[in-house]
């Protein structure tokens, strides 16, 4: 349990960009697994490396109950799941709606009765979506 509590306290110590870019970390063989809740995230926190070994040591100076996380490495991976801050993002309908602004009233030039029909359906379905 002091396991993730330290892999958290560790992730806390992060910038806020950093830690929204941290889906979930666990620490397994002495090696910090830090999955990624955006594959972006990869490059950046690779060119951060050594700011991020240094934070581990950090852990252990900061909070007592960390004295014994010890973190040879340090493996980054992109992660499947959904990162908390992502769902509760998502919940929040942002798309943007606009009204349908034709009216479907056009005409049919052609003598092709298989293209008429085909434009006659297309009549019907912007005029349901105007209303």
């Amino acid at each position: 349990m002091n396991q993730y509590y330290c892999c958290k306290r560790f992730v806390s110590l992060l910038n806020p960009r950093l830690q929204a870019g941290i889906a979930y970390s666990y620490l397994r063989d002495e090696k910090l697994f830090l999955a990624l809740s955006h594959p972006g995230y990869k490059m950046e926190l690779n060119s951060k490396i050594d700011s991020l070994k240094s934070f581990l040591s950090e852990v252990r100076d900061i909070d007592e109950r960390c004295k014994n996380f010890k973190a040879s490495k340090i493996v980054i991976v992109n992660s499947k799941l959904r990162s908390v801050r992502d769902l509760e993002a998502k919940s929040i309908d942002s798309a943007i709606h606009y009204p349908e602004r034709a009216t479907g009233n056009f005409d049919i030039n052609t003598d092709d009765e298989d293209l008429r029909a085909i434009f006659e359906r297309i009549k019907v379905v912007i005029s349901k979506n105007a209303k």
